[in-house]
């Protein structure tokens, strides 16, 4: 978060994404879509009874949810990267919380191919064994991803 960003007025969770979003005038369609990845994180990770706050909540979850969008639900490269986006922007704008591996040159070990950061000299990472490559480029805080096989 930035300095001077305003204090949140709401105190639940969606409100205060939606009151974030709207403060930097994210158009409408990213907020909707950033509120669905959000409520889905949050469901998947209380799908065993228990709902957690993502503030209670690391990098760990994080990495399981994508990975189980990636291994699992086998979802494209856009949608990936559209679930990574609303998971920053409710860590970062949101909570105020930043991981330490998104200021790192590379990826964390469940984007890679198993070796725990980059695989290739240029960086570029194999998806979890799906025989697509990826080149991670980090670009005005945002991870992008190049898919090219």
């Amino acid at each position: 978060m930035k300095p001077g960003t305003p204090v949140l007025r709401s105190t639940r969770l969606l409100d205060q994404v939606r009151e974030r979003v709207r403060y930097l005038h994210y158009s409408l369609s990213t907020e909707k879509a950033y509120l669905y990845w959000v409520r889905f994180f949050i469901r998947w990770h209380g799908r065993s009874g228990a709902m957690r706050h993502p503030r209670e909540m690391g990098a760990q979850e994080v990495e399981a949810f994508l990975t189980m969008l990636a291994t699992e639900r086998r979802v494209s490269a856009s949608t990936h990267n559209q679930a990574l986006s609303a998971l920053l922007f409710l860590y970062r704008e949101v909570l105020a919380i930043d991981f330490t591996w998104l200021n790192s040159g590379c990826m964390p070990e469940a984007f890679g191919s198993g070796t725990g950061g980059c695989s290739a000299a240029d960086g570029s990472l194999d998806t979890m064994g799906f025989g697509v490559r990826q080149a991670a480029v980090r670009l005005r805080d945002e991870w992008l991803f190049l898919v090219h096989t």
